[in-house]
């Protein structure tokens, strides 16, 4: 067993030399880890941490905010990675959607996306492939965790694209926009957000007068649902 961990970690040092520095991230200037955080790491993590340090190597994080722990360019995330194999072509956007969608349901608390990511993960709902990834990817969208002024345009985005996809049907469009909504927004959501949300949609679908009465009509059943259960 212990050859085998070995030879492991071989292969994974080897990778990791082979990084070029360009490709691995800076460090932020914020999310520090609280005081006394290294007393309530576990065990693994803080031998990870030494044994980066003994070698010199960069550290392949989950969350960012380990950096905190570590010195200026000796670690990179599993983002990072994604971003890369993206990038030269080793992983389609659609794999890289449902990628990020399982390390948000693992348990990170963040993870950065873009409408590209968002639009392509709705292929995971339309084919019915998993809904939890495409609502987890979503919830970060929510007013509640996010800066609403800057993840509205992308929303915006992301449903005037849906109302225009011409390879799926009424019901699944419907279907779509219903669950990003209620991925976004939950039970208690707050009207003026969803309001601010269909006026941009309108402004996005204006020459496509079709389009746009399904979709906000979409909109409006989705409130009046929510509307509806909040009461009872």
């Amino acid at each position: 067993m212990r050859k085998i961990y070995q030879d492991h970690l071989t292969k994974c040092e080897a990778f990791i030399r082979s990084l070029h520095y360009d490709q691995i991230l800076p460090k932020p200037k914020t999310h520090e880890l609280p005081e006394k955080a290294e007393s309530v790491l576990s065990q693994p993590i803080a031998e990870m941490i030494e044994l980066s340090r003994e070698r010199n190597l960069p550290v392949l994080l989950g969350d960012i905010r380990l950096s905190g722990l570590i010195r200026p360019g000796l670690y990179f995330t599993v983002r990072t990675l994604i971003d890369i194999a993206q990038r030269d072509n080793r992983m389609p956007i659609e794999k890289v959607a449902k990628v990020l969608g399982e390390m948000k349901l693992a348990g990170l608390q963040y993870i950065s996306v873009s409408d590209d990511i968002l639009i392509a993960a709705s292929d995971l709902l339309i084919m019915q492939e998993n809904s939890t990834t495409y609502a987890a990817l979503f919830s970060q969208l929510s007013p509640a965790q996010s800066n609403w002024p800057t993840v509205l345009p992308i929303l915006t985005r992301c449903l005037t694209r849906f109302a225009v996809m011409r390879w799926i049907n009424d019901n699944q469009r419907q279907n779509l926009i219903a669950a990003t909504l209620s991925a976004v927004f939950g039970k208690s959501y707050k009207r003026r957000y969803l309001q601010e949300l269909a006026l941009a949609v309108r402004a996005n679908l204006e020459l496509a007068p079709i389009q746009l009465r399904s979709t906000m009509q979409t909109i409006r059943v989705w409130e009046s649902i929510q509307a509806f259960q909040n009461k009872i």
